[in-house]
């Protein structure tokens, strides 16, 4: 990702520079990993956002364990208060449960966000969405899916996701967030449906469905 030199009005950009730069030649042919640091670097990153909100540049992207649409897949930022000269450090913001971690496109045990798209909002608060993924390459190939665990299912004539403890017992999500039991009884549960998170020294706020 580039922060480019463009001066329009009084609108002044630094020069170019790298972002964000995937270190690993086994996802990026060599020439493009050349410019990775420890500044800018990662083993993979994709699909990133920029914004000015109110003069602070917020850079939001995919910072994966590897370059596939699954695996393991965490959003990042890094912030810019002098008009993209300088940048904080990458810093994760979502990180995915995962049973494990490996830097492989064959790391099918964790689920996954993807794809961040960010907007300042009229308040100035800056909202950043995002795709959530639990089936990790199950969302391709449906046969690595548990098929002991359906993700929805009927409760009172409505279709509900249903989700799990580290037993197998299932749950229904009712709309209001109220979870309850595999017998439809309540539960002290309380399901949000978007998660936020609000982001050190920016009005910003993540927003994962």
């Amino acid at each position: 990702m580039h922060n480019e030199d463009k001066e329009r009005g009084n609108t002044h950009m630094a020069k170019e520079q790298l972002i964000f730069c995937g270190s690993s030649e086994t996802f990026l042919d060599k020439a493009l990993t050349a410019d990775s640091n420890g500044d800018n670097g990662g083993n993979a990153f994709r699909i990133p956002s920029l914004v000015n909100a109110d003069g602070t540049l917020i850079a939001a992207i995919d910072r994966a364990s590897c370059g596939a649409d699954w695996g393991y897949i965490e959003l990042a930022v890094r912030r810019s208060e002098d008009g993209g000269k300088t940048w904080s450090p990458i810093e994760t913001i979502a990180a995915p449960p995962a049973r494990e971690t490996k830097i492989s496109a064959d790391c099918y045990a964790s689920a996954f966000y993807i794809d961040p798209c960010m907007a300042v909002a009229p308040n100035g608060d800056v909202i950043l969405l995002a795709d959530f993924w639990p089936e990790c390459k199950g969302l391709h190939n449906q046969r690595l899916l548990d098929k002991h665990k359906v993700p929805y299912a009927q409760l009172n004539g409505r279709m509900r996701p249903l989700i799990y403890d580290r037993d197998g017992n299932f749950y229904y999500i009712e709309e209001s967030g109220a979870v309850l039991d595999s017998q439809k009884q309540p539960t002290p549960i309380v399901w949000a449906a978007a998660l936020a998170i609000f982001i050190k020294a920016t009005n910003m706020w993540a927003t994962f469905t």
